[in-house]
């Protein structure tokens, strides 16, 4: 009779065990779920408020019209773009196995913030101004290397792999400056 009760003790502990597993489980899946709902209510604020502008503009300017109609297509081009980029926690564990595999840091990892983070900011960039000033530095300076480079070597230089480095990265800090003033400039002077 007492191994009886002991066999029915361990079986509630398993059955506690297995429902508190599950609840964790339920747990992380809410909060994906919240994670994306949220995403959603900002995709669909962002569009609201672009159509409620080509319906104010309707009754303006053929031209007005037609730029909120552009701003409008824009934006939904880009949330359809954002949104085709989502990865699985499937996508991202395989992902991980493979970069182990050959040596790397896995994509997990990458995505986190990291510790040396606050090592690689640069101590002047304190606002959003001083950031304009320091993406615009960094720019500069990477096509002015990429630029010397070109011309030391009258052409391509195809051996020399800063060159494409230098390319890259000048390509990368344009691309976020020019989205960086196209917001200042949308949202105005308030967004410093």
């Amino acid at each position: 009779m007492l191994s009886n009760t002991s066999a029915e003790n361990s079986q509630s502990q398993d059955d506690v065990n297995d429902l508190q597993e599950r609840n964790e489980q339920l747990q992380e899946q809410i909060e994906l779920l919240t994670r994306q709902l949220q995403a959603q209510r900002e995709s669909y604020n962002t569009l609201k408020f672009h159509a409620e502008q080509v319906v104010h503009n309707q009754n303006e300017a053929p031209s007005e019209l037609a730029g909120a109609i552009n701003k409008l297509s824009c934006v939904v081009g880009i949330q359809t773009q954002a949104g085709s980029f989502d990865v699985s926690d499937e996508e991202v564990a395989h992902a991980d196995e493979l970069l182990v595999a050959q040596g790397m840091i896995p994509l997990s990892s990458l995505l986190k913030e990291s510790p040396i983070e606050k090592f690689m900011s640069h101590v002047g960039v304190d606002s959003m101004v001083y950031f304009e000033r320091w993406l615009e530095m960094r720019f500069k300076e990477t096509m002015k290397c990429k630029a010397m480079l070109y011309a030391r070597t009258e052409g391509k230089p195809e051996t020399d792999e800063m060159y494409e480095w230098y390319l890259a990265h000048a390509a990368s800090y344009q691309e976020v400056m020019i989205n960086f003033r196209n917001a200042r400039q949308q949202n105005g002077p308030k967004a410093h």
